[in-house]
């Protein structure tokens, strides 16, 4: 069995993580992380913590054309091995189910 490489990176990722005691935390901080990105651009990162939870910010950049990355994403899924046809033993298959024949 192949093992398929990781798909291709986008050209800009953001990662975000949140850790907070309750949901009320976690969803305030979802807002000011919205106003916080937006202000600063892909150059954001930050990391905070204290009482109540902690979350950080990383954008992860690569310096690549969106044509580029487009290519090498067309290239994995094209990478990825067809599934083989079910043997039917030359019989016509009663249902399919999920795509796949069941006798």
């Amino acid at each position: 069995m192949s093992t398929l490489p990781p798909a291709p990176r986008h050209p800009f990722e953001l990662r975000i993580s949140i850790g907070g005691d309750d949901w009320d935390y976690v969803v305030r901080v979802i807002r000011e992380l919205a106003v916080h990105i937006e202000e600063h651009g892909p150059d954001c990162a930050m990391c905070s913590g204290g009482a109540g939870g902690c979350h950080s910010v990383d954008i992860q950049r690569r310096e690549i054309s969106v044509e580029a990355y487009r290519k090498e994403l067309a290239d994995w899924f094209n990478a990825i091995p067809k599934p083989k046809e079910p043997e039917t033993n030359g019989q016509e298959p009663i249902a399919t189910i999920q795509g796949e024949p069941h006798s």
